[in-house]
């Protein structure tokens, strides 16, 4: 598997975690063994992908809140 095929799996895990289909803990198992690293580095990459994944939600919130705010 290559680097960009794990990172688009990483990608989907995430999305996978943070819409409620996969627990964090399982999320972090599988990116140790896919990346073949220690658990606190898989930890590291599935928060930041989590993280990824807040900012988009809460940019889109604070855009929402914008909009009504300027009567869009």
């Amino acid at each position: 598997m290559t680097e960009v095929q794990k990172e688009a799996v990483v990608q989907k895990v995430g999305y996978a975690v943070w819409f409620g289909g996969m627990e964090v803990r399982a999320a972090v198992w599988f990116v140790a063994a896919l990346f073949e690293v220690e658990m606190s580095e898989a930890e590291e990459i599935v928060h930041d992908i989590l993280g990824d994944y807040a900012i988009v939600e809460m940019t889109g919130i604070a855009q929402k809140i914008g909009d009504k705010r300027v009567g869009h």
